[in-house]
């Protein structure tokens, strides 16, 4: 039953990327983009806040079904739930802390690799002394 649920929470979090994508992408433009690039700080890959909306943590039974799957399927360690940005935080198991690598890069999970993203209509939050910036999605007239 438990490899039921965590296959059918799988191909939901699959579903909800390609549909947030195809939404974002054709029918409305996200009002934040991303700009820079990564300096390779290591800061993300230290803590990864995994963003829920507030029922989950309510449903027990949820809450622990997603935290397997970001466990086993991303090799992450659950630490806490982070009351003031909504978020399940985690560590990595794939990354070296003393040498600030990733001991998965190639192979590293979909999290790890859109990280930062944006997200419809919110703003995006980036970790302190990260080098991307935030800005407003204005098309600019050519």
């Amino acid at each position: 039953m438990f490899t039921y649920i965590f296959n059918i929470t799988k191909w939901l979090i699959i579903a909800d990327y390609h549909i947030e994508s195809f939404i974002k992408n054709k029918i409305f433009k996200t009002t934040y983009m991303i700009e820079g690039a990564c300096s390779q700080c290591g800061k993300c890959c230290e803590v990864i806040g995994v963003s829920v909306p507030d029922y989950l943590v309510k449903i027990r039974w949820l809450l622990i079904i997603v935290i397997t799957f970001y466990e086993k399927v991303n090799n992450f360690k659950y630490q806490e739930y982070s009351l003031d940005h909504h978020a399940l935080l985690f560590s990595c198991n794939n990354y070296d802390y003393e040498n600030k690598a990733c001991l998965s890069y190639k192979k590293r999970p979909a999290i790890c690799r859109s990280y930062p993203s944006v997200r419809y209509f919110n703003k995006p939050v980036l970790l302190p002394m990260c080098s991307f910036k935030v800005e407003l999605n204005i098309k600019k007239n050519n």
